[in-house]
């Protein structure tokens, strides 16, 4: 297994519980929980989405997606004729 180190702090993430991913623009970031709650307060606040991948919020936002695009797939209307 590789190495994770947090984005903030840069020290290596040892216990998998301590460890936040959230995205940064386009990129997936890692972070401490602690230093991921101080850097929400900071600048990168604009940038950072503020529910963090891993985790209840990201795994019901995935599978709502999912869902509707199942469903866009099943109902939307054929437009090619």
């Amino acid at each position: 297994m590789s190495k994770v180190y947090c984005d903030k702090c840069l020290q290596e993430i040892k216990i998998r519980d301590d460890l936040v991913t959230s995205t940064l623009a386009f990129e997936v970031v890692p972070y401490h929980e602690d230093c991921y709650d101080k850097d929400l307060k900071g600048a990168k606040t604009f940038f950072l989405s503020n529910k963090p991948l891993n985790g209840f919020s990201g795994n019901f936002s995935f599978i709502l997606a999912i869902i509707l695009a199942i469903g866009w797939l099943l109902f939307a209307s054929d437009t090619t004729k």
